[in-house]
This record gives C-alpha cells, structure tokens and sequence, in this order.
C-alpha cells in the first residue's frame, strides 16, 4: 500500500491533544480562573476546530487507501455519533436518526459549514458563565439541498482515528499500486 507523506505519528499526537484539551478543559478554566485576562475559551475552540478537520481529512485519506485494496477497517465502535435532518432536529420521537460511523463521520467534519461545540456552564464567576468544552460536536452542511445535521462524540472518533492509524502503521508497505 502507498504511503501519503505525511506523518502519521503526528495525526496520532493531533488526536491525543484534541482528546487533552476536551478532557482537560474544565480543570483548565478552574485553573486559570484567577487570571481573569487570560481567556482560553476561545483558543480551545479554534484549536479544537483545526484538529478535527485536519485529523478528518488525514484520516479519511488513509480509511480510503484501505477501502481501495479491499480490506476495510473492523472498527470496535460502530458508530461516533447520529445524523439526523434539519427537520428532525425539533422531532421528539427522533425516527430518522441514523448512526454515523467513523468513515461518515469525517466526511461530516470536512464538510460542515457550521460547527457547535457542545458546553457546560463550570462556574458563574463576576455574573459570568465560565462554559467548558464537553467531548460532542454538533456540525450542520448541506449536501445538495438538504440540510444535515450531525451529532459526534469526540471520544468516539479519536478512539476509531487510533484503530485506524495502529492498522495503518502495521500495514506492510508493498508498491504504491495500493497493494496491502
């Protein structure tokens, strides 16, 4: 199987971070909380953005190369989340979600317009809610004229990105026909 030339050891450290700063956030906050200047709330979020898409892209990229050669990934967690309609999102019986495995789900994060991290209020500091990062995301994207929305968890998909990167680094590397 072809290499990308790319390091994937560093899409494995990219996971390790986004799984540190989501678990590490409320710790984090409480941390600096006496700082009143230094606001992290923003910086965790632009980085959390940044290493979901960038660890996505990767690794859809090398699911692809395993899909190519006909031996797909047997990934322990079947599904990272649930997608549902923009019509559903209100529908309290929920009969059209549909679980999002971990294939789908990078496909969601690449091409999501509109990212919604999911929050909890830590403390109320000065009338102030200090929110924390929890570990889902919610993404809403189009694909042709419907609206889609999808529900990760982020634990999940880090879990399924390093199945598939320990696959990928015990692969034998044969030509760059995509042979495995």
């Amino acid at each position: 199987m072809s290499r990308y030339l790319f390091d994937e050891s560093a899409v494995e450290g990219d996971i390790l971070c986004l799984l540190s700063i989501l678990n590490a956030s409320e710790q984090n906050h409480h941390l600096l909380a006496e700082y009143s200047e230094i606001g992290i709330f923003h910086i965790e979020w632009m980085l959390v953005q940044e290493l979901l898409i960038r660890t996505a892209i990767k690794l859809r990229l090398i699911d692809d190369l395993f899909n190519r050669a006909g031996k797909p990934i047997d990934y322990s967690i079947s599904s990272v989340g649930y997608l549902t309609s923009d019509t559903d999102e209100t529908n309290e019986t929920n009969e059209t979600k549909s679980d999002l495995c971990f294939r789908e789900a990078c496909n969601k994060i690449i091409h999501a317009s509109d990212f919604d991290p999911q929050l909890k209020v830590a403390r109320i500091i000065n009338n102030h809610e200090d929110k924390v990062y929890l570990p889902f995301i919610k993404l809403k994207g189009q694909k042709n004229r419907s609206v889609w929305i999808a529900h990760i968890d982020i634990s999940k998909y880090c879990i399924c990105a390093l199945t598939l990167l320990r696959r990928y680094d015990m692969s034998e590397v044969y030509t760059r026909t995509g042979e495995l």
